[in-house]
C-alpha cells in the first residue's frame, strides 16, 4: 500500500508469464498498463487498503472467525462491496487480475486447499493463488446477495464462539449469510 510500484504484486503477476493467452494479456495491459514489459497490477494493490481496513474493523469488536480463510473472505467481501458501491469504475481493476489468475497452472503453487490455508495461513508464495480466488468468491457472494451478505456474515460470526465442524460451518453460511457461500467453499479447488 505504498507510494511506489507494488513489487510484491508484480512478482505475483510474473507467475503468469507464459501462461496468459494474447487476449487475456492484452486485457490486463489495457486495464493496468505495463511496467518492464508486463502488466502493472499496482492499481489492484492500491485497492487492497480497503481489505486491510476491513481487518482493522473486524478486530475492533474482537472476535475470531472460525476459519482464517473466512476472515480473508470477509475482508475481500468488504473490498468488493466498497468498490461496487462507492467506486464502480474501479471494478475492472479489482476483477481483471483475479480472472486472469484462474489460468495459473496448479503446478506453479504449492498449496491450494482451504485446509492448507488454515494449517499454514499460507504466506506470500501462495498469496497470488488464494487472493484472486477469494476476490472472485466475494464478487459471486456480492452479486448474489449484495451488502446484506456482508452484514449477515459479520453479525453471524461475531455472535458465534468456539469450534465448529466443516458441515456446521457450511450450514451457518447457508442459513445465516447467503446460500451462495457454501457452494463456493464445498467446490473450492484443491
Amino acid at each position: 500500500m505504498g507510494a511506489t510500484t507494488a513489487d510484491f504484486i508484480q512478482g505475483i503477476v510474473g507467475m503468469l508469464d507464459g501462461v496468459l493467452d494474447d487476449e487475456a494479456r492484452t486485457e490486463m495491459e489495457r486495464v493496468y498498463g505495463t511496467l518492464d514489459g508486463r502488466p502493472d497490477a499496482s492499481e489492484f494493490a492500491d485497492l487492497l487498503v480497503v481489505h486491510e481496513l476491513a481487518h482493522l474493523f473486524h478486530v475492533q469488536v474482537p472476535f475470531e472467525f472460525p476459519r482464517l480463510w473466512l476472515m480473508e473472505l470477509f475482508a475481500n467481501l468488504c473490498l468488493y462491496a466498497y468498490v461496487a458501491e462507492a467506486e464502480p469504475a474501479q471494478l475492472p481493476v479489482l476483477t481483471t487480475w483475479p480472472a486472469c489468475m484462474k489460468v495459473l497452472p496448479t503446478s506453479r503453487v504449492r498449496h491450494r486447499s482451504l485446509e492448507d490455508f488454515e494449517k499454514l495461513y499460507v504466506g506470500p508464495e501462495n498469496y497470488g493463488w488464494y487472493q484472486p480466488r477469494l476476490t472472485a468468491a466475494a464478487r459471486d457472494i456480492y452479486d448474489a446477495a449484495g451488502t446484506g451478505a456482508l452484514r449477515r456474515m459479520y453479525r453471524t460470526f461475531s455472535a458465534h464462539r468456539g469450534e465448529m465442524t466443516e458441515q456446521r460451518l457450511l450450514e451457518i453460511l447457508d442459513e445465516s449469510v447467503a446460500p451462495s457461500v457454501s457452494p463456493l467453499v464445498s467446490t473450492w479447488p484443491a
